[in-house]
This record gives structure tokens, sequence and C-alpha cells, in this order.
């Protein structure tokens, strides 16, 4: 059930604001991820919360809906988050533990989506006399988009790699060899992970 789903990602970030809004953040998380109004709703109000630095739990969470839901001429003008239905995300939620594999599902459903309305702005497209090829190349920038809006984020380049582990490398060059720091324990990970861990990373 894709709504238990979604209950459960709110609820994992009320009850761990701290852990999971991170995590959410860095996942690309955005209201439109929610099926349901009352949802994106309260999306908004905990990533409204969380951006302004103030505690996410449920009196405020529900207070800062109210104050987006009366904002004129928005999607969600006149949308409304009971009490009820924010206990119910955390009374859902027995543990937190979860909240990776809630997400997971949840960007499936997600590009799914998306893909779907991709591929009927591709019909509108061709219904609008737009020819096959042109129709054809935004489909493409869609699907790139979704793509990048989607799961890039969890791909990190190889070059990246190398220079996050160059950098590491000079940072422990500087402690330990030039500082004489011998207290410095950089851990550098690297794929060997057993000598790593014996010589306390890059010495």
């Amino acid at each position: 059930d894709f709504n238990r789903v979604e209950r459960a990602i709110l609820g994992s970030v009320i009850l761990d604001p701290q852990r999971c809004l991170s995590v959410a953040i860095t996942e690309g998380i955005a209201s439109d991820w929610f099926t349901a109004d009352s949802r994106r709703l309260a999306w908004d109000a905990i990533l409204a919360l969380w951006v302004e630095h103030k505690p996410v739990d449920p009196i405020a969470v529900i207070e800062r809906a109210q104050r987006i839901a009366a904002k004129p001429k928005t999607p969600l003008t006149g949308v409304e988050l009971a009490a009820s239905e924010v206990q119910a995300y955390i009374d859902e939620t027995p543990t937190t533990a979860h909240f990776e594999h809630y997400v997971y599902i949840a960007r499936g459903e997600v590009i799914d989506r998306r893909i779907k309305k991709a591929g009927a702005r591709y019909n509108e497209d061709r219904a609008n006399g737009i020819d096959s090829e042109g129709a054809a190349r935004a489909l493409s920038q869609r699907l790139t988009a979704i793509l990048s809006a989607t799961v890039a984020s969890k791909t990190i380049s190889l070059p990246d790699i190398c220079e996050k582990i160059r950098a590491k490398y000079a940072e422990a060059h500087q402690k330990r060899i030039v500082e004489k720091d011998l207290d410095y324990t950089p851990g550098i990970p690297l794929p060997w992970k057993d000598p790593n861990t014996a010589s306390q990373g890059v010495q």
C-alpha cells in the first residue's frame, strides 16, 4: 500500500527529524512525491520548519500547515491537515529504522508517475502536430530530467571519489608527517578495509 509508505515517511521525519530529514533532503524528496494534498501540505510544513531550524513536532507541523494553506492562490490553498492525521503518521510508524527502505519504494513510484506523465506529453505533442523526431527529443529531455531529479543524487562519479581520497591523503600527510600530530587518525576509506583499520588509516 503506497499510501502507507507515504505516511511512514512523514511519521519517520516527525519522530526522528535529525536523521530522517537529512536523508530525505539528500534523496531529493519533494511535495510531489506524495499523492494526497494533505500529505503534500504536511511535507511542506515539515520542510519549512527544518529550513528555519525550528522543532519538527506534531503541533508545530499542524500550525505551519495552517499558515501555508492560508496563503492565497497556491496549489495547497484551503487544504486541511487534521491533528488526527498527523498522529496517525506517528502511530503507524513504530520505528524509523526502515526509513531508507520507505524512500526507496517511494522513489520507484515517483519515477513511474513522472514517466507516465512524460509519455502522455509525448502523445500530446504528436497530436498537436509535432513530428515524431521532435516529440521523441522532448521526451528524452523529460526522461533525463526525471532521472536527474530522482536518481542522480545517489550517483558519485569516479573522478569525484578519487578527488575526495586525494584530498584526504593530502590532509593526512600534512597532519601526520609535516605537523607530527600522532594523535591524528585520518581513517581514509580505502577498499582494503582490514589493513586500513589496523593501521588507523594512512599513516
